[in-house]
């Protein structure tokens, strides 16, 4: 028969095979019990079995910013690929709905663009804000490849002509 127990504050949650049975602890009793455990059920938020932790709501600015990660790929590349559209969320914002996988943005944003939570006019500002972006990208590119310029091992820039010279 096994014993199994998990700690949460001064009270103990023990599992005797099938039985379980809550127990206080005082500071003798926690010297003989042992190095604790914590349940994957019972974590940050939680406590007694009861849920602390509530559903946070989306801002429009959260909601924007999914729809934005989804048409800059789109635009980029032509194809909406969830996991590189995660993958921009997450460098956009590292620290912001942890808990948030690939496939549930992908649901918030057909949840948001099924349920008209943005207006059309958003969203196309949006896409155009994006489009502007991408194409500056695309302009700075093109000026970089024109004047030729490059970095050498050393981070020394020079352009083209500089580097026929010197050879």
């Amino acid at each position: 028969m096994s014993l199994t127990y998990f700690r949460v504050g001064n009270e103990a949650r023990i599992i005797i095979g099938r039985q379980t049975r809550l127990v206080t602890i005082t500071s003798t009793e926690e010297t003989q019990l042992g190095p604790t455990q914590s349940p994957p059920h019972i974590g940050d938020g939680q406590e007694n079995s009861k849920k602390l932790n509530k559903r946070i709501q989306w801002s429009r600015e959260e909601m924007k910013e999914v729809v934005r990660c989804f048409s800059y790929i789109k635009e980029r590349t032509l194809r909406q690929n969830y996991m590189e559209v995660y993958k921009l969320w997450r460098e956009r914002k590292p620290v912001t709905r942890n808990n948030l996988g690939a496939k549930a943005m992908f649901n918030q944003k057909n949840y948001i663009l099924k349920s008209q939570r943005l207006t059309a006019v958003e969203i196309d500002d949006l896409i155009e804000k994006i489009r502007l972006e991408i194409a500056t990208e695309a302009t700075e590119d093109y000026t970089n490849e024109v004047n030729c310029d490059r970095t050498d091992t050393n981070g020394i820039e020079y352009q083209k002509g500089d580097r026929k010279r010197k050879h």
